[in-house]
C-alpha cells in the first residue's frame, strides 16, 4: 500500500499524531521529500498564468514569499477595477 501525505515541516513540532506517525518505528520504507519556496522567477510565472492577463504579477510574488499555495490563492482575491 501507498501511502502519500504532505506536511509543513513546523508542524511537525507542535507534537501529537503528525509527530507520533513520522517517528514510528512500524512505519518501513519512508521517502521524504522537502520542497522550498519558489524562486521569484517561478513564482512570477505562475502568478501571470494563474491571474492570467490581470495586473498585480509583482505584488503577488512579493507577498507569495516563495509559496505557491499563497500564488494559487490570489485567483479567489476579488480585484477592483484598477486591478488591484
Amino acid at each position: 500500500m501507498l501511502l502519500l501525505f504532505s506536511y509543513r515541516s513546523e508542524d511537525v513540532k507542535k507534537g501529537g499524531m503528525l509527530e507520533q506517525l513520522l517517528s514510528s518505528t512500524s512505519v518501513k520504507d519512508t521517502r521524504t521529500l522537502e520542497v522550498g519556496p519558489l524562486s521569484a522567477a517561478e513564482a512570477t510565472s505562475l502568478a501571470q498564468r494563474v491571474l492570467g492577463e490581470a495586473e498585480g504579477h509583482e505584488r503577488v510574488t512579493q507577498e507569495a514569499a516563495g509559496s505557491p499555495f499563497f500564488v494559487q490563492a490570489a485567483r479567489a482575491v476579488p480585484r477592483s477595477e484598477e486591478g488591484r
